[in-house]
């Protein structure tokens, strides 16, 4: 299936206008700030609906200086569908709190620099890596030294 990525275009003013309301009101429902009646709530979350608005992950990236992305490596050494479970428990886990893996499975017997440089673009709080006892070490190494400074 073709998925559109392409955005409504709709922003927070938008969103606001359609419920008539301030931005800082919509502002304060999106980050779940502040106090805000429901019923208040229920207009931003359909004008939301409405307009299609979408929140942009990256500017959310650059206000806060941090991301909600976890990159998380699959090494060369593990297969990625015998860690298909491990995945899916992740992803649930990390969604409780508002973050959202980034799957990375590196096909060859090193992470290139290109890819770490990518997740390290992402902010994130953290990097997984899994692999192997014997190439764990390897692979920190290899990270550690092609990480941005």
């Amino acid at each position: 299936a073709v998925v559109s990525t392409q955005s409504t275009g709709a922003n927070i003013k938008d969103v606001a206008r359609e419920a008539g309301v301030s931005i800082a009101t919509v502002s304060r429902v999106l980050n779940k700030t502040g106090t805000v009646a429901t019923a208040t709530k229920q207009k931003v979350n359909k004008a939301i609906e409405k307009t299609g608005f979408i929140i942009s992950a990256s500017a959310v990236s650059m206000k806060k200086q941090e991301s909600r992305l976890i990159p998380f490596y699959i090494c060369d050494d593990i297969k990625a569908e015998d860690f298909k479970k491990v995945i899916e428990i992740m992803i649930d886990y990390f969604e409780v709190y508002g973050f959202s893996l980034v799957v990375f499975n590196t096909s060859t017997n090193f992470i290139n620099k290109h890819s770490i440089q990518y997740a390290l673009t992402l902010k994130p709080k953290f990097i997984v890596l899994a692999a192997t006892n014997k190439k764990i070490l390897k692979y920190k190494k290899e990270f550690e030294k092609n990480a941005i400074k």
